[in-house]
């Protein structure tokens, strides 16, 4: 896979494992929202609907960073990403993170995300994820959850699909204090699956 860490809910660094494909961008959204800004207001904050729930609305006031992912049209990313977010502190954390990953028409992306604790403290975790699928295009978005019995995440997936694109993800959680994994997905465009694990 090409590794991404995150520490604490902010993008931390890139270990790569090969090139990614040309004109794939992969950074924190922070920088995005710098280097790329007409890409990213056209799709930051356009799915998360923040009336649905009021965590996602404090999310959208204080998520400082998370992960940046572009595929442009007619690209194939042959590798997983995989993002791996690690708590670790001294004390306890409140921690809120914000991913954008968009996907052009005819393109294709995994994802493999990863949660761990590495300290014993009480970590409540607010994490949200925007991923916009093109047409004819699939994405894939496994997940682990693998962390301590004081934490609480809380995490919510919003998914905007065009028109003969598939998106699929499995969430597999095996330890945790409270966990919530809430999906919102809208089917823009005729014959697009959605598959929730």
């Amino acid at each position: 896979t090409h590794e991404v860490l995150v520490l604490n809910g902010f993008y931390h660094s890139y270990i790569k494992h090969g090139e990614l494909p040309q004109g794939v961008i992969l950074c924190g959204l922070n920088e995005a929202s710098v280097r790329y800004p007409d890409l990213f207001s056209k799709h930051y904050g356009q799915y998360a609907e923040t009336s649905t729930d009021g965590l996602v609305a404090l999310n959208t006031l204080l998520a400082q960073d998370g992960i940046f992912i572009y595929v442009p049209d007619n690209t194939r990313v042959e590798k997983p990403i995989q993002i791996i977010n690690l708590c670790y502190s001294q004390k306890n954390l409140r921690i809120t993170n914000r991913n954008l990953i968009i996907a052009g028409d005819n393109a294709s992306l995994k994802l493999v995300a990863c949660d761990h604790t590495l300290s014993n403290q009480s970590f409540l975790n607010n994490s949200l994820t925007e991923i916009h699928t093109g047409r004819n295009t699939q994405v894939s978005c496994d997940w682990l959850q693998n962390e301590n019995n004081l934490s609480a995440h809380i995490s919510h997936m919003f998914i905007n699909q065009l028109s003969d694109s598939k998106f699929s993800s499995t969430i597999v959680s095996l330890k945790g204090g409270l966990i919530r994994n809430n999906f919102y997905a809208v089917q823009k465009g005729s014959n697009a699956e959605t598959n929730l694990n």
